[in-house]
């Protein structure tokens, strides 16, 4: 079935595709290594929470014992103040605590399955080129703070995320079930998922949507499904 057999979704996707890229410039000028997303997740939690979404975030939404590879506490704090001056609100910055920027959020369109979306935020610790040449120097949106940039296209995941979520509100009278859209910290570094998983992120979901942008796609405009062989990791942390 075409996107275009169904003039409601069609709509629907028409009314969003505009904010796409200006969310995506926005969350690319502003990168969040690893537990410090406090700016994005405070952003796309109130735009949330704006569409109707039941939110779960701070420490309810990551067991605190399953952490690892977390800032020190000078680093969390000099995120903190950063998103602070960037645009994020306070109580939802305050509401994440040392880190705890991971959260989920729920839409319930009545009787059925539990379909789950899964995104992740975080930035790679790297510097962005700054050489005119370089599309973001060019145009503007380029990381505006020194050793932090969106290298591996997380801040298109997560403006694919609050897309999506716009997108589920307005065609919410055609869905049966509940949507849930999990926004993930530190996914470099393999970190996030385990202490979302065990504060419940997953618990009683049917299915799980994942994806990344780019990945064996060989051109614009290619979806790849079922992709094979991904590595496994396990972290530890030694004293």
């Amino acid at each position: 079935m075409s996107v275009s057999s169904l003039p409601f979704l069609h709509g629907a996707l028409a009314a969003v595709f505009p904010k796409l890229a200006a969310w995506r410039r926005d969350f690319h000028a502003h990168p969040e290594a690893g537990w410090t997303e406090f700016r994005t997740a405070a952003l796309i939690i109130r735009r949330l929470r704006e569409l109707g979404y039941a939110i779960r975030m701070g420490e309810a939404a990551c067991a605190s014992d399953r952490r690892m590879g977390v800032p020190s506490s000078a680093v969390l704090a000099a995120a903190r103040e950063r998103a602070l001056e960037h645009g994020a609100d306070a109580e939802l910055v305050a509401g994440m605590g040392d880190g705890y920027t991971g959260f989920w959020a729920d839409l319930d369109c009545g009787p059925g399955p539990v379909t789950a979306f899964r995104f992740d935020m975080d930035c790679n610790e790297v510097a962005e080129c700054a050489e005119e040449s370089h599309r973001p120097v060019r145009e503007g949106f380029a990381s505006r703070w020194p050793g932090l940039m969106h290298a591996c296209g997380h801040d298109g995941h997560a403006a694919v995320g609050l897309g999506l979520a716009e997108v589920l509100v307005s065609i919410r009278r055609h869905l049966r079930g509940r949507i849930r859209l999990i926004f993930q910290p530190a996914e470099e570094g393999a970190r996030g998922a385990l202490p979302m998983s065990e504060a419940g992120a997953v618990d009683g979901v049917d299915v799980l949507f994942g994806f990344h942008i780019g990945f064996k796609a060989e051109g614009p405009g290619s979806l790849i499904c079922g992709t094979q062989g991904f590595l496994a990791t396990t972290k530890r942390d030694v004293l």
